[in-house]
């Protein structure tokens, strides 16, 4: 996009540097199976090929699948989907550090939102609790909540334009 690298370069290059490449799997169409394994170092029982094209979930259901087997049940898994633009890596290692820690402090499924500047009605919106005080952000260090950890309070999948608006204007939304 900027560069002579595509988004999965970026993405495997930033992941490669925390992640073994034998811990690193992409899941994808057969269509781009030949371009991902020139594109990384990947082995090819590290790619899944998708039946069939379902998005994000059933892809991420896939490779869990897949995998299962390989890891005990306290195997910390990231997922790093290729079409996001990270542009500041010192923020991004940040704010992985603290979801690393919030996973295993919590056991719990963390996910990493963005405050969004206009409305994408092709994103789902998390609604998170912005209050340490209040008893949904139970179980959270004030260190973790300094370094932006909240817990979710809802998720909508895609909301038409008006209601993604109205999300940015109330805020508490990423």
């Amino acid at each position: 996009m900027f560069d002579d690298t595509t988004l999965f370069q970026k993405i495997y290059k930033l992941v490669s540097k925390q992640i073994d490449n034998e811990n690193i799997y992409a899941v994808g169409s057969e269509r781009f199976k030949q371009l991902v394994m020139e594109q990384s170092p990947l082995q090819d029982s590290n790619y899944f090929i998708e039946p069939m094209l379902r998005q994000t979930a059933p892809a991420l259901g896939l490779a869990l699948t897949l995998i299962d087997d390989h890891y005990s049940d306290d195997t910390l898994i990231c997922v790093f989907p290729s079409d996001q633009m990270i542009n500041n890596y010192e923020e991004f290692n940040s704010t992985l550090e603290v979801a690393y820690q919030a996973a295993f402090d919590l056991d719990a499924l963390v996910t990493i939102g963005i405050e969004p500047e206009s409305p994408a009605p092709y994103f789902g919106y998390i609604q998170y609790c912005p209050d340490i005080n209040d008893k949904r952000n139970s179980g959270i260090t004030k260190e973790l909540f300094d370094g932006g950890l909240r817990k979710s309070i809802n998720f909508v999948e895609k909301p038409d334009e008006e209601t993604a608006k109205r999300f940015i204007n109330t805020g508490g939304f990423v």
